[in-house]
């Protein structure tokens, strides 16, 4: 009911409720020397172009984040979002196992309370050498896929089973010749893994 005399103007620059995506949504984190993001703070792709230019580092060169998104989106993902896990650039030697292995840590806290399908760790191996010490919750820094195995929620109710989450996680390339590896994670014992 409105008010006589008084008209109401909405500057919600253009604000619209975007359409339900369809398929698995695949969550990719990665590292971007990219400032357009905060850090941590998943990001629907709406539109790919555009989402790939602003993930490319500074310089304009690509980051492994928008080489990721651009894999996704040419084998079909429609439904994409990306978390940049830390300003950097995952190439330097100085990101090492065990600075990607905190990133992921962080993200993976800041992802507890959001749905995820399909978590993607861009330029992660799941036999990734270089991993040292030891964590509070999951012990011993072992591989990637345990790490995941012990950072991410479930969601599932009672009455669906266990909770499934996909990993995509790439096996070093000198190492084996599968290019992506796609473990189903059913909250297996750590062994397991």
């Amino acid at each position: 009911m409105a008010l006589p005399g008084i008209a109401a103007v909405i500057a919600d620059g253009r604000l619209r409720i975007s359409p339900e995506l369809s398929g698995n949504k695949v969550t990719i984190l990665g590292t971007s020397t990219a400032t357009g993001l905060t850090l941590l703070e998943p990001y629907s792709v709406t539109n790919g172009k555009l989402a790939i230019a602003a993930l490319e580092h500074v310089s304009g060169d690509p980051s492994e984040l928008s080489l990721a998104v651009e894999e996704c989106l040419m084998s079909g993902c429609q439904n994409l979002e990306v978390v940049q896990i830390a300003r950097t650039s995952g190439e330097l030697a100085a990101f090492t196992a065990n600075s990607r292995w905190d990133a992921l840590l962080g993200a993976y806290s800041a992802l507890r309370a959001h749905e995820v399908e399909i978590v993607h760790p861009a330029a992660t191996y799941i036999d990734e050498t270089g991993l040292t010490g030891t964590d509070a919750d999951s012990g011993t820094r072992d591989n990637f896929a345990k790490q995941l195995r012990w950072e991410m929620p479930t969601h599932a109710s009672a009455s669906s089973g266990p909770s499934q989450s996909t990993l995509l996680l790439r096996l070093n390339p000198g190492q084996m010749h599968i290019p992506i590896l796609a473990i189903s994670c059913l909250r297996f014992q750590a062994e397991h893994i």
